[in-house]
């Protein structure tokens, strides 16, 4: 049985003549800001380095990408003189140990705007490059199925690859954010390129969907003498008729910061996710891990994450600088 589904999540990535590729989706989405919602972009005032891995279902084949992996890498900083932010973001994700791969660098701005003593509003819009590549000779398709031994030795197969093995797109979007020192919420929409999604020239013109999400959070302070909080975080994204929701809940204490949450797609709850960090100075180290709770559970090996950021800035690092007037604090949960 295990072979079965495993047979049948290969041949799923091999079908590129028309598919409908997905956006990346992180457990741990308030930790990776810009990509969430380019109107974050310098939501901490001071710079800010975020580093982000996360391997998605190891455990359906052989070696520590077998399944999805993701890594990110950005900057971002406010900028006062212009009252705006400004960042760049750098993803790769490799599916089943690089057969398929994609690769995004993106340049973000963000401008705030005061609508009052302690609430502000930022606009944001991101651009940047899209790039795709499959590795051919990776492949494997019914044919080359031996009756005995499945997938054994070199049997050729009749499919025939595409001319070209790689594309490349333009892609943009925008965003907004409310928020203060307590509460955040904003909206974003990919993809308004219509940027296409196929290997092959196809009368069926398949591009990549729209994308649009939505994210709440607050904060409830107990102690801020020794960082005593509870955070809800709150995260909904819809693309192609498929739907995800995720909610989190974090306490953090001092140094340390736990919580739970779950993904659901609303057809099915997918998996719960159990997170851990660490905050010290400028740094902050946080760790999930998504228990699959679908049908995939006991094959998948669930998915790890985790994320390093470097805030430059130290605590007074969220739109509000002792030196500075007029810069409006954003939620702790968003810097810590």
């Amino acid at each position: 049985m295990k072979y079965l589904k495993l047979l049948f999540l290969f041949s799923t990535i091999s079908l590129v003549k028309v598919a409908n590729s997905q956006d990346f989706h992180f457990s741990q989405f308030y930790n990776n800001q810009i990509f969430l919602n380019p109107a974050m972009s310098g939501l901490a005032f001071g710079p800010r380095i975020s580093l982000h891995y996360r391997n998605q279902y190891p455990g359906i084949g052989a070696g520590a990408e077998s399944g999805y992996t993701t890594y990110a890498v950005a900057y971002d900083q406010h900028v006062e003189k212009l009252n705006s932010g400004f960042g760049l973001l750098a993803m790769m994700d490799r599916t089943a140990n690089g057969i398929y791969n994609r690769y995004n660098i993106f340049m973000t701005y963000a401008y705030q705007i005061r609508l009052s003593r302690k609430l502000g509003l930022k606009i944001g819009v991101y651009g940047g490059l899209n790039s795709a590549n499959l590795d051919w000779n990776k492949l494997k398709f019914y044919d080359q199925i031996d009756p005995v031994n499945g997938f054994f030795g070199n049997l050729a197969t009749a499919e025939v690859p595409p001319t070209s093995l790689s594309q490349n797109n333009f892609d943009g979007g925008f965003g907004f954010l409310f928020f203060n020192q307590n509460f955040y919420a904003g909206v974003t929409l990919r993809h308004l390129t219509f940027q296409k999604n196929f290997f092959y020239n196809s009368n069926n013109l398949s591009l990549t969907p729209l994308y649009l999400g939505s994210h709440v959070g607050m904060i409830k302070m107990f102690n801020k003498r020794n960082k005593t909080y509870l955070a809800l975080n709150l995260n909904y994204a819809f693309q192609y008729k498929n739907h995800e929701l995720v909610p989190v809940a974090l306490f953090n204490y001092e140094l340390i910061n736990m919580g739970m949450g779950f993904r659901h797609t609303f057809k099915e709850l997918e998996s719960l996710i159990f997170y851990v960090g660490v905050s010290k100075g400028i740094v902050r180290v946080n760790y999930s891990y998504d228990h699959t709770m679908s049908a995939l559970s006991g094959y998948t090996g669930g998915s790890h994450e985790l994320s390093f950021r470097f805030l430059f800035g130290g605590d007074d690092n969220s739109l509000r600088s002792k030196s500075l007037n007029g810069i409006i604090d954003c939620p702790t949960i968003l810097k810590n």
